[in-house]
Parts: C-alpha cells; structure tokens; sequence
C-alpha cells in the first residue's frame, strides 16, 4: 500500500476516535477544515479523508453513527486492530508526526502489517482501473488537432463490406460512392454523408469506450446497492432516482453511499485498495460532474447517452453530424468493425497530408446536397461570460471554424487578401547562408508577389468546396476595428435568403476573382461573388471596452444579435475558493458580491463582471487577481472612487492589490450574501458536507 493511502488511514483514524481531541489537537477548528488541510499535506482527495474517517465511526463513541454501515475492509480492520491498545494520546502524536512532514515510529510496522493483507488471488486484478476520461477528452482533442485535415476520403473495400453487414443486421442499408455515402434508416430516410466522417468517428472510441465501461460500473453498483443507495430519510431510490439525485446534488449522504458502493465493487473485482480508492472517485465524478466527460443526456437513457460527448469531443455541433456519433458507437461496441480501424485510420494519414481543401473538380461535388442554414450572429455582453467559449461550443473549432481577432489597426486587406511579396528560389545547387550561420533553402532566393487570402476568403472558399460541413468564420472583438471599413463590398453579402445564401452578389477585384479561379470555385461564382449557405459569420462584441468602434445601423441589422447574461450559477468553477479579506470565500459568492456594489454604484450591466473573467485554471495565480483589481480601479470605477467605491484606507492601486487577502478593500462586505465555506465545529456534527469542488 502506498504512502499516501497509509497516513490517510491514520489520520482519519484519529480524527473518528479523538473527535474533538484531535481537532484541537492538530490545530483546526473544524472538520471540514480538517479535511481540506490534511489533503493538501499528504496529496490525498479531502473527500477520502471523510469518507475514511466516517467508515471509522461507527466503531467510536464520538456522537456519529457514521454513514457506512457495511463490512470495514480488511485496510480499516487491520489499523483499528494495530491501534486498539495505544492510548489517544499516542495515535495523536502519530497523526500530528505526519502532519509536519515525518512517519510515526511504527509506521513501518503497520506498513507491513497492510502489504501482509494483500490476497493472492485479489493481486491478479481482475479489473482493470477505469481511466480519467477529463485526460482521454484532453488527448482526443489534441490528437484530432495534430492529425486531422478534412478532405475526400475512400474508404477501404473491407470496411465497406464490414459496415454494410452491420447495417444490415440493424435492418438498414449502407450505399457507398467515390467520397461520399448513403445511409438508408429502418424508418426509410436517406441520410447523405462524407467519408469523411467515417473517419473523424475514429479518433473518439477510445473515450466512448471507457464512457461504456463506466456506465456498465454504474449500473452493477446501483443494481447490487439499492437498498444501500437511499434518500437521506432512508426512503428506498430506484435507480433512475438515484442517477437523478446524483447528478443534482439533491441528496447529501448520497455521493458518499456510491463512493462506498464503488469502491467495494472494484475491490471485489480485484483492484487494489488504493487503485478502487481512485475508481470510486471517478465514478463519482462521472455520475455528478456532466461537464468533465462532456455529456448531455442522461446517463440512464441507453440510447443516446454517449451523442454529446461523442461530438463534442470531436468539435461537431450541428445536429445534422448526430450520424458521426452512432458511427462512435458502432465503432465501440462492434468487434467485426473495431477491427477495421486500423485500416482507416492508416489510409486517412495517407490521405491527410494536403494542407488545405483539394477536391478534383466542380464534377465531383456538384451533386453533393449543401448544408444550408448559414447565419451572422453577434454575441455580446459583460467582460466574462463566455462569448468565446459560447460561439466555441455552438459552431465547434478549426478546422471548420476559423478564428481571427480584430484590432485597430485591421484592415479589408488583412481580412479579404492582397498581394503580398513571398520568397520564391531558384532550383540549383548552391548552399546559402545567413551572416549568423544557418543554412537556407537550396537555391537563389528572389521576391516575388502573390495574392496571399485573408480569413474571409479562406472560408469562402473551404465553404464552397466542401457543401457537406457547415464552415464558420470567428471573429473575436468585432468593434474593436472599423467594422464597416473591414468587410468593405462585402458588407451586402451578409444579406441572406432563407436557405442562408447570400441575396446579393458582388464583382470581386481583378486579384481576387484569379485567385478564386485558381482555387477551383470559379464555375461556384461565375455571376458574382456570394455566400454560400453553409457557411456562417460569427462574432464577439464588449461595448464596456475602451476605445471600441460604433457599429452602424446599416451593418447592424444585418446581423442576429445574442446577448449573453452574466450566469454565476452555472460557472465551472463558481465553487472554487479564493482568499478575500482574512477568509476563504467561493469565486460565486465574491463576484456576485462584487456586481452588486457596482449595480448599488449604478454601474452600466455591460461593465461588471463576468464569471469566466478570470478562467478556472487562473484563479488561483495572483496576477490573474491584479488583473481584476486593474480593471476595477481603471476602468470600471475610475470616476466613483470619491464615492465609496473601495475601502476608507485605499488610495492607491498598490493599496488594493496589497491588502486584497487580508481585508475588504472593494467594501463588500454587506454585499455578501453566504458565510464563507469554513462552519463550526457545532455545524459541522451535523452533518454538513464537503462542497463539490474539493
């Protein structure tokens, strides 16, 4: 057994046998406090240390029934039988030996006395551990970006016979063509296709797999433990109800229950006590945290619980691309396909190495039925509230959503193109070298001038050479430049038909119509230049910013407007503690603290504060911090500093920053509507949770 897992042991053993002794003892004044600090120290999850000590409680006079009313493991035995005869005194000089950084004298003996334990039949691991689905989301997106391109695929002859036969044994039919398929529905609906998405389902399995595995887990746990798994009144769950009051967080003593559940399970099926220890709690986030493994649907509907997490893993977000998530599931689930991945997966990396869209001619993709639906949307809102992330979720990311950031200095040539000067070399056989050394490229460099596109005219044209996929073009700080002076001409194509093509066309310039021609869309264009109607313009807009641009009336009632609200409660993070005015207070509390002083100083909606302004993984770096203060101090509040806006004692910036951890320098004190997350010892005996973000 590991280090870790053994001065956890010990330490919640104290903490159920001394009770108040050792709290006072170790120096907290609560257990939740407890918890979270011997966490931190020994690298242990403060869930399993409650969860520890509360297995320890019912064998201790300590005021606590304790939740668990199973079997104590034979971990939890052997350290009650090693202590039984030491005083209280003496297992509380062992927890606070460990606490500052040691091991207690017989920690060696105890060790030994735990790897004794290990069964040799529970040692062959039965079980494999279940993986970190948040790390195969992560891997899966990387590998998509590192190694995807779309374009034509053919699909090898033996997978076309393999997912032939597969459709036909679901009573659906499959006809395949040069790039492109036809799916025939048991309900007689065709449903038009790239090979392409053949392909793209590959690179999520590894996620859906483990997605099926642990709702597999799930069920045998519930199935096994439903007269465990109750409501907190002892009232019998069934297993739709327990999913439900999971992932609700409706029932306190509930997550507690599973994660005993699950944890007996793996270790009935030969995982480690440590290793089941780690199980539980992932299944436990499996089942409460949709966000982690990107679900949407409930893991109860057999259905379509892996749709969500399937395309969202893959960046896919048009309901019309649901297909590439059963071709997922396929993939998971059948062997007679499984084993032909391979074969794809090698014949795209043969495939995807042109680096923009190279379909052979207008012959080939005349006939393709184009997506329609194309829109121009402008998200705007407060400093925070995820406009970025929003658009991200709604239209996916590259490679069939291109983002570009505007600025001042931006310009219609930097959007549409020009004619740039690029290197071009003469073919020979002279080494060139530059003055510090480094070898060049053989042959004469000379300069040459080439149309080089612009974001605009990229997605133009990936639009109108791929109709199958609905293209996107991102535009993050929209009136952060001349808007209407960007678009130019292009400016009336933003007027759209009900399919979401363009109304209107326009006569491109000389260098543009070549290019365009060059690129293969020009029999696409031959009557002006237009959008196509799977294609979309998308944009972020913060009017609270300084120096922003007006937006016109003319260019803005081309455009759908969405306004984003600030929404704390749904933050990732809202629970995630930060340090403010001598205690720990949640992110959701302090910034809806924040926002309702600036409203009390009337404070326009559009300048407060967002929760994703300082993003989860900042929180806790200082200068994400400052960087709030910053803009508090410059930007928001700048003219209302006479009126109450901070503290009495702050006049200055370096003030602010400074005394931000120890006292209520932004004077919201009044504003804050929750204690913070410490309680007393009092509330605490009565069974006050942890807070999810442990």
């Amino acid at each position: 057994m590991d280090t870790v897992k053994i001065r956890g042991l010990v330490l919640s053993y104290c903490l159920s046998r001394c009770n108040d002794s050792a709290l006072k003892a170790l120096g907290y004044r609560t257990f939740i406090e407890a918890f979270f600090e011997i966490g931190k120290i020994i690298g242990e999850n403060p869930n399993n240390i409650r969860n520890m000590r509360d297995e320890f409680d019912p064998f201790f006079d300590n005021g606590r029934k304790g939740w668990s009313s199973r079997e104590p493991s034979p971990s939890r035995k052997i350290v009650m039988e090693f202590f039984k005869n030491k005083s209280d005194e003496s297992v509380i000089e062992a927890a606070r030996s460990i606490i500052s950084g040691g091991s207690f004298a017989d920690m060696s003996e105890l060790s030994r006395a735990l790897e004794r334990n290990k069964s040799p039949e529970r040692e062959g691991k039965i079980m494999s551990p279940i993986k970190d689905l948040g790390e195969i989301v992560k891997e899966t997106r990387q590998k998509m970006s590192d190694a995807f391109i779309p374009t034509e695929v053919e699909l090898s002859d033996s997978f076309k016979l393999a997912y032939t036969a597969y459709m036909h044994s679901r009573n659906e039919n499959v006809e395949f063509m040069k790039t492109t398929a036809i799916v025939t529905n048991a309900g007689n609906l065709n449903i038009y296709i790239a090979n392409q998405w053949f392909v793209i389902a590959t690179y999520a399995v590894p996620l859906i797999r483990e997605i099926i595995r642990y709702r597999e887990c799930t069920e045998t746990i519930i199935d096994n433990d439903a007269g465990t798994l109750t409501m907190d009144d002892g009232t019998s769950l069934d297993k739709k109800q327990v999913y439900k009051a999971l992932k609700d967080h409706t029932e306190k003593d509930l997550p507690q229950k599973f994660t005993a559940a699950a944890k007996a399970h793996f270790e009935a099926n030969g995982i480690g006590e440590a290793s089941s220890d780690r199980a539980a709690s992932l299944l436990l986030q499996f089942v409460t945290d949709y966000s982690w493994w990107l679900g949407g649907k409930g893991i109860e509907r057999s259905n379509d619980y892996y749709v969500s997490p399937a395309l969202s893993v893959l960046n896919l977000v048009n309901a019309s691309q649901e297909f590439v998530a059963k071709l997922v599931f396929a993939y998971a689930t059948e062997p007679s396909l499984y084993k032909e991945l391979s074969g794809i997966s090698k014949k795209a990396e043969q495939i995807f190495t042109a680096k923009t869209f190279d379909l052979k001619s207008y012959q080939d993709i005349k006939d393709i039925p184009r997506r329609e639906g194309g829109k121009n949307l402008i998200v705007y809102g407060a400093p925070g509230t995820g406009k970025s992330r929003m658009l991200e979720d709604e239209f996916g990311r590259a490679p069939l959503t291109r983002r570009v950031v505007f600025h001042p200095e931006y310009s219609y040539f930097d959007f549409i193109g020009t004619y740039k000067p690029v290197p071009v070399y003469d073919h020979d056989d002279k080494e060139l070298f530059t003055v510090d050394g480094r070898k060049m490229k053989s042959g004469t460099p000379y300069i040459d001038y080439q149309f080089v596109p612009g974001p605009f005219t990229q997605v133009l044209v990936e639009a109108w050479l791929d109709p199958a996929n609905m293209h996107t073009l991102l535009i993050e700080e929209l009136n952060r430049s001349n808007a209407a002076s960007v678009f130019g001409e292009v400016f009336q194509l933003l007027d759209r038909n009900s399919g979401g093509s363009s109304e209107y066309l326009f006569e491109p310039p000389q260098e543009l119509r070549e290019y365009l021609n060059h690129v293969g869309i020009e029999p696409f264009i031959r009557d002006g230049v237009g959008l196509p109607s799977n294609m979309n313009i998308v944009a972020t807009m913060n009017s609270a910013d300084q120096g922003v641009n007006i937006i016109d009336s003319a260019f803005k009632r081309r455009w759908n407007f969405k306004y984003l609200r600030i929404d704390i409660d749904n933050a990732v993070h809202k629970d995630a503690e930060i340090r403010y005015a001598g205690q720990n207070i949640t992110w959701g509390i302090f910034i809806t603290a924040v926002n309702e002083k600036l409203k009390y100083l009337r404070v326009n909606e559009d300048r407060l504060i967002g929760p994703y302004f300082i993003k989860p993984s900042e929180l806790h770096n200082k200068s994400a911090i400052d960087k709030l203060l910053l803009y508090l101090w410059d930007d928001v509040l700048r003219h209302k500093r006479a009126q109450g806006a901070f503290a009495k004692a702050i006049t200055g910036f370096s003030d602010l920053v400074d005394g931000f951890e120890a006292s209520d320098v932004l004077a919201i004190k009044d504003y804050i509507q929750y204690k913070p997350t410490l309680v007393s010892a009092d509330e605490d005996e009565e069974g006050d949770e942890i807070e999810e973000t442990i």
